[in-house]
């Protein structure tokens, strides 16, 4: 069991290690066979909305393609060329990003290539939100019992993944900080159980984080190779503080 597990490690260490980073301009290569790697994400917290873009060859693992004569865009608005190892997002090699600040979240965001061959190839990414979090209601503290998070607002369609995460502080500021999450695919609401509640310490301030994540393939352009858009929402946080 224990060189299974550290097998496991070593096998995905390798095949993050696998993905190449090196570029190739795209006016060299055959346009209708790439892979296209999309990501997008809104952050309610912060109001920020942010897309990664990414066109290999050679499929998941291939190069990296550079538009020397097309270009991305998210909504009209250009996509701006990074080169290196972004580990935030697991892009290698060259990627297109965009990050909008002070723009209220949409329903649709229209991901757009414009091909160095004249052709027009557009993706609508469905961002899952917007959603809210639900706390049990309380008057000062929420016992350390079963501890109910619920969470409201876009019905989940069963290609979303919630993630619920629970953090506490130590109530007088000592130590670090506890961490756990639970994860559902359907439904609107997380249960924490007493056991796990009793991992935080009385009178803790918890705070509360919910992300929906979802994953689709491209609607255009990427036929011959296939490709993935990942797509996560990040609820606004909420807090409360643990009774005994």
């Amino acid at each position: 069991m224990r060189m299974s597990f550290f097998c496991c490690i070593l096998m995905a260490i390798v095949a993050m290690g696998c993905r190449s980073n090196d570029s190739i301009d795209d006016v060299d290569v055959n346009e209708d066979k790439l892979y296209g790697d999309y990501w997008a994400e809104y952050d309610a917290n912060t109001n920020i909305s942010s897309f990664v873009a990414q066109l290999r060859v050679g499929g998941s693992t291939g190069t990296t393609v550079r538009l020397t004569g097309g270009r991305m865009t998210v909504d009209g608005r250009p996509m701006s060329e990074h080169y290196g190892d972004s580990s935030f997002f697991n892009a290698r090699g060259t990627y297109y990003f965009l990050k909008q600040s002070g723009i209220d979240l949409q329903a649709y965001y229209e991901l757009a290539w414009d091909r160095s061959d004249g052709g027009r190839v557009v993706n609508q990414i469905e961002m899952p939100g917007p959603v809210e979090i639900v706390l049990p209601e309380h008057d000062e503290r929420i016992p350390r019992d079963d501890v109910v998070i619920g969470f409201e607002g876009r019905e989940l369609t069963g290609r979303e993944r919630v993630t619920v995460g629970l953090t506490a502080e130590h109530p007088e500021g000592r130590g670090g900080r506890r961490t756990i999450t639970r994860s559902v695919t359907a439904g609107n609401e997380v249960v924490f159980t007493r056991l796990e509640m009793q991992q935080f310490l009385p009178d803790s301030v918890v705070t509360v984080r919910l992300a929906v994540k979802s994953k689709v393939s491209p609607d255009e352009g990427h036929q011959a190779e296939g490709g993935r858009i990942s797509i996560r929402y990040l609820a606004e946080s909420a807090n409360f503080i643990l009774g005994n």
